[in-house]
C-alpha cells in the first residue's frame, strides 16, 4: 500500500467513517466518495468502513435470523396460553443475550477502528483491505 497523506481533517472523515451511531459512518461514507473530500487517506477508510460494514451486516443477518425465528414463535406461543408466560419470558430473554453481545463487540470494533482513523494509525483488515487497494 503506498503511502496515503493525512491531514486533521482527512483523519476526521476517515474516523467518522466508523462510527455506527445513527448511520454516521454510511453519510460519511457518501460525503467522502461522492464528494470527493479528505484526499486518498479518507477515501481509504470509508472503503474499507463500507466493507467492514457490509461483512458486520450480514454476519449479523445470518446469526440473528435464527434467534428471530425462535423468538417470534415464543412469543406466539406466549400469546396464545398465557399460562406460560413466565417460562416463554426466561426463554426470550434468553435468546437475547447472545444478540446483545454480538451488538457490543461489533460496537466494540467500530470504536476500535474508528479510534486507529482518528490517531492516524495505519492499519490493514484481511481481504477487505486487498480490495479497497485496488479501488484507492
Amino acid at each position: 500500500m503506498e503511502e496515503l497523506e493525512e491531514d486533521k481533517d482527512s483523519r476526521l472523515f476517515a474516523g467518522l467513517c466508523y462510527i455506527p451511531v445513527c448511520i454516521i459512518n454510511l453519510i460519511m461514507i457518501a460525503y467522502v466518495l461522492l464528494a470527493k473530500k479528505g484526499g486518498k487517506y479518507a477515501r481509504y477508510h470509508a472503503l474499507q468502513g463500507l466493507g467492514v460494514f457490509l461483512v458486520i451486516f450480514v454476519m449479523t443477518m445470518i446469526v440473528q435470523l435464527p434467534f428471530m425465528f425462535i423468538y417470534m414463535s415464543s412469543w406466539f406461543s406466549m400469546m396464545s396460553s398465557p399460562a406460560k408466560f413466565a417460562s416463554n419470558f426466561a426463554n426470550l430473554f434468553l435468546i437475547m443475550i447472545p444478540m446483545m453481545i454480538l451488538g457490543l463487540v461489533t460496537l466494540a470494533v467500530y470504536l476500535v477502528f474508528a479510534y486507529w482513523a482518528f490517531t492516524g494509525k495505519k492499519f490493514r483488515i484481511p481481504i477487505i483491505s486487498n480490495q479497497v487497494d485496488r479501488m484507492v
